[in-house]
C-alpha cells in the first residue's frame, strides 16, 4: 500500500513517466542491470544482522533522456535493488524525472530533481537538496530524488542564479535488517519533520567564474536539515529502535575551485543554524592529473582533502566532518576501459581509518567486472562508523550496460 505522505509525490512521477513513455521516439533511452557478490570476514556486529559470509545483491537502472514534441526536455532516471538480507529486500527510488523549458537566458525545470553542489571528492558538506541513500552508499555519495522545480537565469556570460522550491521532504536511507555495512546499531522507528514532510523547502545559488581559472559558488537554504536528530526508543528488552526529527535549518554556503596547471585547488564552507546547533563545516583539498604517466598512455590523478567542522556533541552524526582523505584513480586508457582506485579515510578525532580499493574493467562488448576490497581499520570507538568495525569486505560486481 501507498501511504497518504507518498501519494503526491508517486501521482506526480506517474504522470511525468507517462509523458515520457508517449514519446521514447525521442529519446536516448539507457539500461544497466547488474549483479553483486560480497564476502565477509567475520561475523556482524550487531544481533540482527545476517551472519551470512556470502550475501548477493541485483540492481537495475534505466536512464532516458531526449526531447519531446512539445520542444520540452527532458531526463529519467529509475533505480531498483533486490537483496535477500535487507529489511526491504526490494526497494528502488525514482532519482531524476525532470520536464525542462530552455528559453533564451532563463531555463525552467520541474519535476524529481538530481542535484549536486560542491567540488570536493569524498564529500560535499555545501550539498543540501537531495537527500541521501546511506543504504545503497554508507558514505552518502548516492542520492534520492528531490519534488520540486528550480529556474536558472544567465545574468552575463560568467554568471548564472539558480532559484529551487522543493517540496515532500525525504527520509535518509539506511541499511536495517539483516544486510551489513550499517551505520545504526537498530532500526529507525519513526520520522517526523518539524514542519511537516509537506512544507516548501527554498533555496538560491549563485555561481560565477571569476577568472579563466577561477570558479566560484555562494547558496543560502531554508528547510528541513537532511541529517535527523536520533532518539533512542527504549523497551522491555534495552534499546529497540530510533526516533528520527528532522528540524528546520539555515545554510549559507560558499564554494570554490581554482586550477593551476594541472591540480585544481578546491574549497567548501557552510553554516548551518538549527534550534539544537549552530555550526560551520567544510573542507579543502587539491586533485592532481599526471597524464602519460612514465610514457605510458595511462593518467593518474591524486585526491589529497581534509575536513572538518565544529558541531556540538549533540548535533547529528556525519561523515567526514574531522578527516583527511586521499586518493589515487588511474586510468589504463586501454580499449577496456581498465580502472583502479585506491581510498584512504583517516579520521583525525577517534583514528579511525577506511581503506578502499576499487578496480573495473569491460569485459565483451557490453559487460563491465568491478571488484572492491573495503578494509575498516579501528573503527569500533569512532560513533559514526562502530557498525563497519567487523565488516572487512571483497564484493565483486557484474553489470550489462544497453
Amino acid at each position: 500500500m501507498i501511504g497518504p505522505s507518498k501519494r503526491p509525490f508517486v501521482l506526480g512521477c506517474s504522470a511525468l513517466l507517462m509523458l515520457l513513455v508517449h514519446d521514447t521516439a525521442y529519446a536516448d533511452v539507457r539500461a544497466v542491470v547488474g549483479a553483486q557478490l560480497s564476502f565477509y570476514r567475520k561475523s556482524p556486529q550487531y544481533p540482527q544482522q545476517s551472519d551470512k559470509r556470502l550475501q548477493g545483491a541485483y540492481n537495475a537502472k534505466l536512464s532516458a533522456g531526449g526531447k519531446t514534441a512539445q520542444d520540452l526536455f527532458y531526463d529519467l532516471e529509475l533505480y531498483g535493488r533486490h537483496k535477500p538480507q535487507a529489511a526491504h529486500a526490494n526497494t528502488g527510488d525514482i532519482r531524476q524525472a525532470t520536464l525542462s523549458h530552455n528559453g533564451e537566458r532563463v531555463e525552467v525545470t520541474a519535476g524529481v530533481l538530481a542535484e549536486t553542489w560542491g567540488t570536493l571528492e569524498a564529500y560535499n558538506p555545501v550539498d543540501v537538496i537531495n537527500q541521501r541513500d546511506q543504504e545503497e552508499d554508507f558514505r552518502g555519495k548516492v542520492k534520492l530524488g528531490q519534488p520540486g522545480a528550480k529556474a536558472t537565469v544567465r545574468l552575463d556570460d560568467d554568471t548564472q542564479l539558480t532559484l529551487y522550491g522543493t517540496t515532500y521532504a525525504r527520509e535518509r536511507r539506511y541499511a536495517e535488517g539483516g544486510e551489513r555495512n550499517q551505520l545504526l546499531p537498530v532500526e529507525v522507528r519513526h520520522s517526523k519533520f518539524e514542519n511537516g514532510r509537506m512544507a516548501p523547502e527554498l533555496a538560491a545559488r549563485l555561481q560565477h567564474r571569476a577568472t579563466e581559472n577561477l570558479d566560484v559558488a555562494a547558496s543560502y537554504f531554508v528547510g528541513h536539515s537532511r541529517e535527523p536528530l536520533l532518539t533512542p526508543v527504549i523497551g522491555a528488552r534495552g534499546l529497540e529502535g530510533l526516533d528520527a526529527y528532522y528540524e528546520k535549518m539555515q545554510q549559507a554556503a560558499f564554494e570554490a575551485q581554482y586550477v593551476i596547471g594541472d591540480s585544481v585547488l578546491k574549497a567548501e564552507a557552510a553554516h548551518r543554524a538549527a534550534e539544537s546547533d549552530q555550526s560551520w563545516g567544510g573542507g579543502v583539498g587539491m586533485e592532481t592529473t599526471f597524464s602519460k604517466l612514465l610514457g605510458s598512455v595511462g593518467d593518474l590523478t591524486t585526491y589529497l582533502e581534509l575536513y572538518g567542522d565544529n558541531r556540538s556533541d549533540k548535533a547529528p552524526l556525519t561523515p567526514l566532518d574531522h578527516d583527511l582523505y586521499a586518493g589515487l584513480r588511474y586510468a589504463l586508457n586501454d580499449p577496456r576501459g581498465t580502472v583502479i582506485e585506491l581510498q584512504f579515510t583517516h579520521d583525525l578525532r577517534w583514528k579511525s581509518e577506511l581503506i578502499q580499493l576499487n578496480a573495473s574493467q569491460r569485459i565483451f562488448d557490453d559487460f563491465v567486472m568491478t571488484s572492491t576490497l573495503l578494509l575498516p581499520q579501528r573503527t569500533q570507538d569512532d560513533p559514526a562508523l562502530t557498525g563497519l568495525a567487523r565488516d572487512a569486505q571483497l564484493t565483486f560486481g557484474l553489470s550489462w550496460y544497453r
